[in-house]
C-alpha cells in the first residue's frame, strides 16, 4: 500500500516540472496521462504486489482503494492539491484504480515476466511527454436550478440585488461550500455610470464583478463577471478550477422571478465554459459545483427570509404555536412557516400579539365564526382562512 501511494506522490511531483508542469492548458496533473494513467498504474502495481491465493476478481476492484487513497491524503497532507480538486478528482481515481487492479488481475493469470509489471510504471510519462502536443478543446456547458420560494417576487428581487451579511449556515447544505469554495459575504447591485453592476465578496477576499446585461425590473436580471488582477487572492481557489483561468470560465448568469401562486418561482441559468482533455468529466463535475453553487450566490435569497428571524425568536413563536388542539396548531404554524420569514417586523409582531388571544376566541376567528375587530389581525387570519379554504 505504501509502494503505491509513494508511486502516485512520486508522479505528481514529476508532473508538476517541465515539460509537463508548464503554463498551458492541460499542463501536470490536468493531462490524461496523469489523471487516469496514474492511478490506473497504481492498480495494476497493487494487485501484482498481492500473494497469489490472494489475486481474486474482488480484491482487484477493492486493493487499489487504500494506496490511492494514501495518495490523495498524502497531496492533502503535503498542501499540493487543494480540498476542491480533491473532491473533483477522487472519483475517476478510484474507479480508474479498480480498473488496474482488474486489467493486472487479468494479465497476471497469463504469469508474465515481473519485469512486464514493472515496466508500466513509467507508461505515464512516456504518454505524457508525447501528449503535451495535443492541442485543448474548449466545451461550453448549461446549468439550470429551479426552486420555489414562500414569499413575493418583490421580496426576492430585494435579496438579490441587496444580499448582505450572509451566514455559512445558509449554505451548509450546498455541496460546492463543503468540498472547499469560499463561502459569499455579500452580492450587491450598485450603479456605475451608465450600467448596473452586482458587487460580489466572498470569504477569503475573493471579489469580482457581475455588469448587468438585461434588467427588467422585478422579474429577470442577467450578468456576465468580471475579475480584476487581485480578485481571487493566492491560495483563495485551487488553481485548477479558478474561475476566469486556464480550465474554467463563467459565461453568463440569469435569474427569472415568476409568480407562482401565493409564492415565486426562481428559475437560475448559468453558462461556462471548461477547457481539459477530458471535458466530458470536467463539464459534469462543473455543472455540479455551479449548480446552486457559488456562481449562482443570490440563490441564498430562498433561504434568506428565514435567515432574517433570529433563531430564539422563531423557536420561541413556534412553541406558542403548540395549541390545545392539533387543528389549530396546524394552522397556525403553517402561518409561522410560510409566511413569517418575508414578512416585515411589524407583520411579526402582529403575529406575536396575535398569538395572546385565547385559544376558543383564534379558533373562532379562523374557522370564520367570527372577525377579529383588529386589523392587524385580520390580515393575517384572512391569509391562513385563504390558503386553507376555511
Amino acid at each position: 500500500m505504501l509502494g503505491g501511494a509513494a508511486y502516485g506522490l512520486g508522479m505528481r511531483f514529476l508532473f508538476g516540472l517541465w515539460p509537463f508542469g508548464n503554463a498551458t492548458a492541460g499542463a501536470g496533473p490536468m493531462l490524461v496521462s496523469f489523471l487516469f494513467l496514474v492511478p490506473l498504474v497504481i492498480g495494476v502495481w497493487s494487485i501484482s504486489r498481492l500473494p497469489v491465493e490472494r489475486r481474486t476478481l474482488g480484491n482487484a476492484f477493492i486493493v487499489p482503494w487504500g494506496p490511492t487513497a494514501l495518495f490523495v491524503t498524502g497531496t492533502a497532507v503535503l498542501a499540493i492539491e487543494g480540498s476542491i480538486c480533491i473532491a473533483l478528482a477522487i472519483p475517476i481515481f478510484l474507479i480508474m484504480a479498480s480498473a488496474g487492479g482488474v486489467l493486472g488481475w487479468l494479465v497476471l493469470r497469463f504469469k508474465p515476466p515481473v519485469g512486464a509489471t514493472n515496466a508500466v510504471l513509467v507508461l505515464p510519462l512516456i504518454l505524457g511527454a508525447a501528449e503535451q502536443g495535443a492541442s485543448v478543446p474548449d466545451a461550453h456547458g448549461h446549468s439550470s436550478e429551479s426552486v420555489r420560494i414562500a414569499a413575493p417576487p418583490e421580496r426576492i428581487w430585494h435579496l438579490i440585488n441587496d444580499a448582505t451579511g450572509i451566514e455559512p449556515s445558509e449554505m451548509a447544505d450546498g455541496w460546492a461550500w463543503r468540498i472547499g469554495v469560499p463561502y459569499p459575504v455579500s452580492a450587491v447591485t450598485v450603479q456605475e455610470g451608465d450600467q448596473r453592476v452586482r458587487k460580489l465578496r466572498w470569504q477569503n477576499d475573493v471579489h469580482f464583478d457581475e455588469p448587468i446585461l438585461d434588467w427588467t425590473e422585478g422579474r429577470y436580471v442577467r450578468w456576465s463577471y468580471r475579475f480584476a488582477s487581485d480578485s481571487i487572492p493566492p491560495g483563495a481557489l485551487d488553481e485548477h478550477v479558478q474561475i476566469g483561468g486556464r480550465y474554467f470560465d463563467l459565461v453568463d448568469t440569469s435569474y427569472r422571478l415568476d409568480p407562482e401562486g401565493d409564492g415565486t418561482r426562481l428559475t437560475i441559468d448559468v453558462n461556462y465554459r471548461v477547457s481539459t482533455r477530458f471535458n466530458w468529466y470536467a463539464a459534469g463535475n462543473s455543472w455540479s459545483t455551479t449548480r446552486r453553487g457559488p456562481f449562482s450566490i443570490s440563490t441564498s435569497a430562498d433561504a434568506k427570509p428565514m435567515r432574517e428571524t433570529d433563531d430564539a425568536s422563531f423557536s420561541r413563536l413556534r412553541w406558542r404555536c403548540r395549541r390545545g388542539t392539533r387543528e389549530l396548531d396546524k394552522l397556525l404554524d403553517w402561518w409561522l412557516t410560510e409566511r413569517f420569514g418575508a414578512a416585515d417586523a411589524s407583520v411579526r409582531q402582529d403575529f406575536d400579539a396575535l398569538l395572546d388571544t385565547p385559544d376558543p376566541d383564534l379558533w373562532n376567528w379562523l374557522i370564520g365564526y367570527e372577525v377579529p375587530a383588529d386589523p392587524r389581525f385580520a390580515r393575517i387570519v384572512d391569509e391562513i382562512r385563504t390558503h386553507h379554504r376555511v
